[in-house]
């Protein structure tokens, strides 16, 4: 569920991209392409990602140092 906290939108991040690692693990990049739920559920899972990097806008900055 999306959060309105920063901290709770970079959770959101990890989780996604936790989801993105379980998803792909073990393919190659023609078993992905292959794969159309694999696929599907990958980019599902980067449009969540982008949409909380997006809300948490210059807060990123301050909350994850570069």
């Amino acid at each position: 569920m999306p959060s309105e906290k920063p901290l709770g939108r970079l959770e959101n991040i990890r989780d996604n991209i936790a989801r993105i690692e379980r998803f792909t693990a073990g393919m190659d990049f023609a078993a992905f392409d292959a794969n159309e739920q694999t696929l599907y559920a990958s980019l599902h899972a980067l449009l969540i990602i982008s949409e909380a990097a997006r809300k948490l806008g210059d807060q990123a900055n301050t909350l994850v140092p570069g």
